[in-house]
């Protein structure tokens, strides 16, 4: 299928009219009616673009594949609670020289490296 088809396809399975998909990538009414009808190609940002808002794949929607969504990805992990103490200390590790940043790593890779050997010993 042409990437016009298929973004006929998607705009009509959404709901959609030429005139409110034009709007949401603010362009003229045209220019989707040309895609539509294969008359015009849309520039690699304009693709891009319609893929995040359909929620496909760019080779979906470019016709070089049936599958819409071949990759999936996992939502980013919600952002950690930093205690004060924890901010202090990221805080000072920034401020220090490389030298000292350096020796601060090796001490926390051996101080968590001693806590799980102890924690697997115990268990």
């Amino acid at each position: 299928m042409q990437f016009g088809n298929v973004l006929r396809l998607l705009r009509q399975r959404n709901n959609m009219t030429q005139k409110q998909l034009a709007d949401i990538f603010g362009v003229s009414e045209s220019r989707i009616g040309m895609y539509e009808r294969c008359q015009r190609q849309p520039d690699f940002e304009m693709l891009e673009a319609i893929a995040d808002y359909f929620n496909v794949d760019m080779d979906y929607l470019t016709g070089r594949t049936d599958i819409e969504r071949q990759y999936t990805f996992s939502p980013p992990a919600p952002a950690l609670e930093l205690t004060q103490v924890e901010k202090d200390l990221i805080a000072d590790f920034r401020d220090a020289s490389e030298d000292s940043r350096e020796d601060a790593a090796l001490i926390l890779r051996r101080s968590a490296e001693r806590n799980r050997r102890s924690a697997q010993n115990a268990g």
